[in-house]
């Protein structure tokens, strides 16, 4: 019996070492176990404080694509106006090269205006001298000497009709048959018009009355 005894005793004690083995072994995977849920917790609160600043820059992200997209809007706005503007531009160079043709022209004219007055102005004047050289009734551009031909200078800007109805009114003149006034030369000029008399007088005769 007292060897049953020491036997079981034995195997108890084996067995309870056993069981403290694997107790020991138990507290230390407890121990890993604790630390790695520490780790992981730290990790977990490093990847929440990643997960915050990814929150805030995605956020700061949007608040940018948000002026992105009103400088896009701006800037078509703009390419759109300059479109405009080069439209207008093209409008506007077209108009002053319209105008330029214009100018050049107006220049021509001008010119052109510019002879008409010269020569109208020699008319005018070799008019004058006519009458100063001729009888002071005689129409103006005929020639007290030639009679019935206009002056030289006043040939040389005067029409052969012209000068051919010239010519008419100064031999109505020069022969007056009756007491009427002759009718106005193709100028509109009239010894009669300033208030004379319509008496008729032939050149050589007596004066005009006053």
């Amino acid at each position: 019996v007292e060897t049953a005894y020491n036997e079981r005793v034995r195997a108890l004690e084996a067995e309870f070492g056993a069981l403290r083995a694997w107790g020991q072994e138990q507290q230390d995977l407890a121990a890993a176990s604790m630390r790695r849920t520490r780790e992981l917790e730290a990790q977990l609160g490093a990847a929440d404080a990643c997960v915050h600043d990814a929150t805030r820059e995605k956020g700061a992200l949007e608040a940018r694509l948000h002026e992105l997209t009103a400088e896009t809007a701006m800037l078509r706005s703009a390419d759109e106006r300059n479109h405009e503007l080069q439209r207008e531009n093209a409008a506007v160079v077209s108009q002053i090269s319209v105008l330029e043709s214009d100018k050049q022209q107006l220049e021509l004219t001008c010119r052109a205006l510019q002879k008409e007055l010269t020569k109208l102005d020699s008319f005018k004047q070799s008019i004058i001298s006519s009458i100063r050289d001729d009888s002071p009734y005689a129409p103006p551009g005929l020639s007290a000497a030639s009679g019935l031909a206009p002056s030289a200078s006043a040939a040389r800007l005067l029409s052969p009709q012209a000068a051919s109805n010239l010519s008419s009114t100064y031999n109505s003149y020069r022969n007056p048959g009756s007491a009427s006034a002759p009718p106005p030369g193709p100028l509109g000029y009239s010894p009669y018009a300033s208030g004379a008399s319509a008496a008729p007088y032939a050149y050589g005769g007596s004066a005009p009355p006053p």
